[in-house]
C-alpha cells in the first residue's frame, strides 16, 4: 500500500496542484494557517513528475516523509519476499526517532505559522 503513493501522487498531479477547490486540512480549515503537513501532497506530486523546486516551494520537508515511506516500502518488500524480519525488529526502536520527527514538524508548523 506505501508503494502506491508515489504513483498515485503522480497521478493527481493536475487535481492536487490547483489552488480552486475545497480545503482539506482540518487544521488549516479551523485556524486559517498551515500546518507542518500543509503542501506535502503538492511536494510529493511535484517530486513525482521531476519539479523539485516546486516541491520545496509547497513544503520544504518534503524530502523526509518521501524518503521515510520510500525507506518503509522497501523493508516491506523485503519482508515479503525474502522473509526477513526487519520490521518487526525495527519495531521496537522506532520510537524515539519518530517523536523526534513529530517534534520537527511541529517546530516548523509554528515556525511557518508566524510567518
Amino acid at each position: 500500500g506505501l508503494l502506491l503513493v508515489y504513483p498515485l501522487a503522480w497521478i493527481l498531479h493536475p487535481f492536487v496542484t490547483s489552488d480552486k477547490g475545497p480545503v482539506l486540512c482540518a487544521y488549516r480549515y479551523f485556524t486559517h494557517k498551515e500546518c507542518p503537513f500543509c503542501g506535502m501532497t503538492r511536494a510529493f506530486s511535484s517530486t513525482m513528475h521531476g519539479d523539485l523546486p516546486a516541491a520545496f516551494s509547497y513544503n520544504s520537508l518534503w524530502w523526509i516523509p518521501f524518503v521515510l515511506l520510500a525507506c518503509l516500502g522497501l523493508i516491506c518488500l523485503s519482508d515479503s519476499l525474502l522473509s526477513t524480519r526487519i520490521l518487526s525488529r525495527l519495531g521496537s526502536r522506532v520510537n524515539r526517532p519518530a517523536i523526534m520527527l513529530l517534534a520537527l514538524f511541529l517546530a516548523y508548523g509554528v515556525y511557518r505559522a508566524f510567518q
